[in-house]
């Protein structure tokens, strides 16, 4: 395909920021669009109508156009977004999503569908001849009979996912899990599935791996769909490979970036001495900061741990700013006040993009103690206001934060580990400048979208090259 010739790609997400919130992934798939719509990549993005309550879509100078597919839920008493709201909901608005990218297609040229995370299923579906029952049966015959087929083959993939070596690829009895190659249809565009951080595989609790396995049997059946399965980070090769049983030659590594012109401009010195002051920072000798969801997985209780394991460490006065909102807000109250860190921890909230880039560029460290983690953009961005980053060695944070040059690493779960991270950091002070900018320099050649960008279109080209031929 002659590069003068304009891409259109079709993109669907769950959720984009800002209209639906500035979560890890709606900001991702935010800085993904902004990035190709300046490139001059025509963007038809599907995804559910915006929330009111959230500032509006934006349309990048006319590249983007937005297509609302209705999510719908039951009436029932479930919060938005839970596992089990998702378990009931998810798969149908996904082939929404599908009916409509299709339809698309059908008018007129797309060149690549890329999809974020378990949007693809429908489409995924699509290529793999499903719909077409779904008119000849009834979809419900049709979807009744593939959730008792999910239920079986994830019983049977996890049970053998549980016996294997984690570090061996997945062996498993359903003979279409093991099917490596694409089986897209030449008559739909070619599939890019960014499967993020694999949340669904994670076994840290339990309760929601088991929760989780029609999830996973969804992603790996979007995955077998794929032309290319994007690794946001180096760290996630390996598990992509093996978790959904994809062959690495069909793997491409394309890290989530950060806006640096963007977050750059959001810094305002006034309003950044506003806050310190709002806070008390004042002749703090030490500012930690954090920016986080509150929830179990950003491992916010474990900082709280180690820094206790500190409490003789710590110079007078230190602060720990914790920005962000959550379901663990009244646990990580009661850890602070049981611990008597009331004046040194606050709970912060939510603040404007430009608030918390003013304030990352007040404090001294960053702290990212994840339990469990993706790309982590609150990394990217403390890196980019030229802090040192003391974080857990979990999803892409190891990318991004080289122990002694760009920061320093414990293990996730593990207090006493973290506290011996703190203090190497700490002991290190005078040379957190040259950490700083080695941060900086860090995300300006490898995580700046300004240089992401290319790497996507040269992707986009190759693989709309090759469908172009074929249909």
């Amino acid at each position: 395909m002659p590069d003068e010739v304009p891409l259109h790609i079709a993109v669907a997400s769950r959720a984009v920021a800002p209209q639906h919130g500035f979560g890890g992934l709606e900001r991702a798939v935010a800085h993904h669009l902004r990035a190709l719509a300046r490139r001059g990549v025509r963007l038809s993005v599907f995804t559910q109508p915006p929330d009111p309550a959230h500032p509006a879509p934006a349309t990048f100078d006319g590249m983007v156009t937005w297509h609302a597919t209705p999510y719908r839920r039951r009436a029932l008493p479930l919060r938005p977004n839970s596992i089990l709201d998702r378990l009931l909901h998810y798969a149908p608005f996904a082939r929404a999503l599908s009916t409509a990218i299709v339809a698309l297609c059908r008018r007129e040229r797309v060149d690549v569908v890329h999809a974020h995370g378990l949007a693809g299923l429908g489409y995924a579906e699509w290529a793999s001849g499903l719909v077409g029952q779904w008119a000849s049966e009834g979809e419900s015959s049709v979807v009744s009979r593939t959730l008792k087929g999910i239920n079986q083959s994830s019983e049977r993939a996890e049970e053998a996912e549980e016996a294997s070596n984690p570090t061996e690829p997945l062996r498993t009895t359903d003979h279409r899990l093991r099917n490596s190659r694409p089986s897209l249809t030449t008559l739909l565009p070619p599939l890019v599935l960014n499967p993020h951080g694999l949340e669904e595989f994670s076994r840290r609790d339990r309760a929601k791996w088991l929760a989780y396995a029609p999830f996973r049997y969804g992603v790996r059946r979007v995955a077998r769909a794929a032309a290319r399965v994007v690794a946001t980070d180096r760290a996630l090769i390996a598990p992509i490979a093996r978790q959904l049983v994809v062959p690495e030659e069909r793997i491409a590594l394309l890290p989530n970036g950060v806006d640096l012109g963007e977050i750059d401009a959001l810094v305002d010195a006034d309003l950044a001495r506003e806050m310190g002051a709002r806070l008390r920072l004042e002749g703090s000798p030490l500012t930690l900061i954090s920016v986080a969801r509150l929830e179990r997985n950003k491992g916010l209780r474990e900082g709280i741990a180690a820094l206790a394991l500190l409490r003789h460490v710590l110079p007078k006065g230190w602060r720990w700013l914790i920005v962000g909102r959550g379901s663990e807000e009244a646990a990580l109250r009661a850890s602070i006040a049981r611990e008597g860190f009331g004046a040194n921890i606050s709970l912060v909230g939510a603040l404007s993009d430009a608030e918390v880039q003013s304030l990352l560029a007040r404090a001294d460290l960053a702290l990212v103690p994840s339990l469990y983690e993706g790309s982590s953009l609150a990394a990217l961005e403390a890196l980019a206001r030229c802090l040192p980053v003391v974080a857990t060695t979990v999803g892409g944070l190891p990318d991004k934060i080289l122990p002694g040059q760009t920061g320093f690493l414990a293990p996730p779960g593990d207090p006493a580990a973290l506290a011996n991270a703190i203090k190497a950091a700490l002991e290190a002070r005078a040379a957190w400048p040259t950490l700083g900018a080695a941060g900086r320099d860090l995300v300006e050649r490898q995580f700046s979208w300004d240089a992401l960008a290319d790497d996507y279109l040269t992707l986009y080209r190759h693989l709309a090259g090759g469908a172009t031929s074929q249909r």
